[in-house]
């Protein structure tokens, strides 16, 4: 599990290890590989190996890897 919450406006490329894996938007909002997404949503990018992340200075953001 990777949490990550920037101190200011951020743009980062992502990349997803497992072959499973949940992106849960805890706080602020973020844009994932083009998607706007809100607190409280979440995605399960199984078929993406990367992700194109863009966040607001508050966001928080947690990657969960599965088995």
């Amino acid at each position: 599990m990777y949490d990550w919450r920037p101190h200011a406006p951020a743009q980062q490329t992502v990349a997803i290890r497992a072959p499973q894996a949940w992106l849960q938007v805890t706080r602020g909002s973020a844009r994932v590989n083009g998607l706007e997404q809100t607190a409280g949503d979440g995605l399960a990018p199984c078929t993406e190996p990367h992700l194109q992340v863009e966040v607001d200075a508050a966001a928080e953001l947690l990657l969960i890897e599965l088995p």
